[in-house]
């Protein structure tokens, strides 16, 4: 389950069409624990378009098992700890639609839990908002691309130093 994985568009599981946002994983399991990152992305007509990246962040709290995976995202960044929402909390990047600098600025809930189940090729499971049951089903697939390791990219938050440019 390590690797990048992104909402499955093509499926009626994926249901890309309803939502405003969509997701892409990117999974590092070591044991039993899950980290990473998760990248939002405003639902164009070209989904997981980098130029319409709408907030990457932390996955809090991951853990898996043999066929499932489960992991919060804090949405909203506290002042104590900076780390805990988006990547780039007050980003100079002219973020690309109004329901994206919205949502960056008025998250509809604090956390955003994911708790997925499958193999290699498919993950299927349930988004919630704030712990609120049922959430919604999605279906995310691997991705194509390398494994993202950062969510401070210069483009983005040129007001930040990236871990990723840092001497070896």
């Amino acid at each position: 389950m390590s690797g990048a994985w992104q909402q499955d568009c093509d499926s009626v599981e994926g249901r890309c069409d309803d939502e405003p946002f969509v997701y892409m994983l990117h999974v590092g399991r070591y044991g039993d624990d899950v980290t990473g990152l998760v990248v939002r992305y405003v639902n164009s007509g070209a989904p997981f378009d980098p130029r319409m990246e709408c907030g990457c962040y932390v996955m809090q709290g991951g853990r898996a098992k043999d066929t499932s995976i489960s992991l919060h995202l804090k949405l909203r960044a506290a002042a104590a700890a900076p780390g805990d929402g988006p990547g780039c909390p007050a980003p100079t990047h002219p973020f690309a639609s109004e329901s994206c600098r919205a949502a960056l600025a008025d998250p509809p809930c604090s956390t955003l839990r994911f708790d997925l189940s499958g193999d290699d090729d498919i993950l299927d499971g349930r988004l919630s908002c704030d712990d609120a049951a049922p959430g919604v089903t999605r279906r995310f697939v691997p991705a194509r691309g390398k494994t993202r390791r950062t969510c401070l990219a210069a483009d983005h938050c040129a007001n930040l130093p990236s871990p990723d440019d840092s001497p070896p």
